[in-house]
């Protein structure tokens, strides 16, 4: 069983030692770069319209449903 644990630690050491030198890599290269990938899906974005959309309708639908 140990070797399994020598095994995992080579492993994990390795992904961080190849992260490390990526983050490295670009922080020298690319010093201007945020993170933004222009993808169309910016999650740290507000609030969308169809969000407000969505929740406009369920406040009319508990007014309805209050009134009846």
């Amino acid at each position: 069983m140990w070797k399994v644990y020598v095994l995992f630690g080579i492993v994990t050491a390795v992904v961080a030692f190849l992260w490390a030198s990526a983050l490295e890599y670009m922080q020298e290269n690319h010093p201007d770069y945020k993170g933004s990938n222009n993808s169309g899906f910016d999650f740290d974005d507000e609030i969308k319209d169809w969000d407000v959309t969505v929740a406009d309708g369920l406040d009319e639908l508990k007014k309805e449903e209050k009134e009846l």
